[in-house]
């Protein structure tokens, strides 16, 4: 690519045509002992009657890169779990339903997600269980993990 960066400048000053400009990228940059770099690029272009500049914004994908990969991690293990996994957000809410729950519960994730945990309890349990969580909270603070075993 760094080979071809004042080809690719020259044939936009000519044709005009905006094939990077205004868009963002990931491209491999190097560090200065060669380690290669994945780098997002955000290219602007700014003229006036008297100048005429290309801006480009670079920001490090290695954390980003790094936090997908959790991300997919977390999702395949969620997926392939032989145990029915469940996750709500503070309100209770179904965030997350997989499919050893669907299994145990029969419904389907997408008839859960979005509705109160409580619809997958006997009454005695749900009608104290919004309690429960606002108990855990004011213990343990807004975000916090519960798993259970």
């Amino acid at each position: 690519v760094a080979v071809n960066h004042d080809g690719y400048v020259k044939r936009y000053l000519s044709d005009g045509i905006k094939r990077v400009i205004d868009t963002s990228k990931v491209v491999t940059g190097a560090a200065k002992d060669g380690t290669p770099l994945d780098l997002e690029l955000s290219l602007v272009e700014i003229q006036s009657d008297s100048y005429h500049v290309f801006v480009g914004y670079l920001r490090d994908m290695r954390k980003l890169t790094e936090l997908n990969l959790l991300v997919q991690l977390g999702e395949t293990i969620r997926h392939t779990s032989p145990s029915p996994l469940i996750t709500i957000d503070g309100s209770g809410i179904i965030q997350n339903f997989n499919a050893a729950a669907e299994e145990v519960f029969g419904f389907t994730e997408d008839h859960v997600r979005g509705r109160n945990v409580r619809i997958l309890m006997p009454d005695e349990v749900s009608e104290k269980h919004d309690s429960y969580i606002k108990s855990f909270i004011a213990r343990n603070g807004e975000g916090s993990k519960l798993l259970a075993p």
